[in-house]
């Protein structure tokens, strides 16, 4: 089903620029990765390093690159701060080709402690979709959150600003998760731009 672009037409000249300009020259570097801190004792927050990205670079997450993607900008939009995890773009620059997993992802191994009295441990991230494209079809490109390969999260169409999500990780407290961020595409058209910024894991 076809539908008007996005009412933005102004930003969306000026992001289709970003990208070209933006992605033409960008090419991932490799992570600094840091081992995860398995000395946290019941009722202290578990450790989670640089969910809001703000070391400007993927620093603490292990980063499976498609293409281009991902990589931390500063150019477009973020939540908090200077810096957010640009996913994917759903289309030509996340395209790895068509024996290619098309896929790009962040994951972080978090110890989560037992908790104190009635604390519970609570995963909290933003995320943010954007549609360039000139449709309102979906399914052909999504980004996903993972624990332990199990999937959370899902989203696939444009969110009209950042929302939160929210997910209750009691039944991992006394254990170590792996949280994954992924970014997927089907195609090299319909651009749809998938951010996330500040992750954290605090008690509630």
């Amino acid at each position: 089903m076809k539908q008007n672009k996005i009412p933005f037409l102004v930003l969306s000249a000026f992001l289709m620029l970003f990208l070209a300009v933006t992605l033409s020259s960008c090419v991932p570097t490799a992570p600094e990765l840091t081992e995860p801190n398995f000395t946290s004792t019941p009722g202290e927050p578990p450790v989670l390093v640089n969910g809001d990205f703000e070391t400007g670079d993927f620093t603490g997450w292990k980063v499976t690159t498609s293409n281009r993607f991902p990589y931390v900008q500063s150019d477009y939009l973020s939540h908090s701060g200077a810096y957010s995890a640009f996913m994917g773009d759903g289309a030509d620059y996340l395209w790895s080709g068509a024996t290619k997993t098309n896929t790009a992802s962040i994951e972080q191994t978090v110890e989560i402690p037992n908790g104190s009295g009635a604390l519970k441990p609570l995963l909290s991230f933003y995320y943010l979709v954007v549609n360039l494209s000139d449709t309102s079809e979906t399914g052909w490109d999504w980004m996903k959150v993972y624990i332990n390969d199990n999937e959370i999260f899902r989203v696939d169409n444009h969110t009209n600003g950042w929302k939160e999500f929210t997910y209750d990780l009691s039944s991992y407290m006394g254990s170590t998760i792996t949280l994954k961020v992924s970014s997927w595409t089907n195609d090299v058209n319909d651009r749809f731009l998938y951010f996330v910024d500040d992750i954290t894991i605090t008690w509630y």
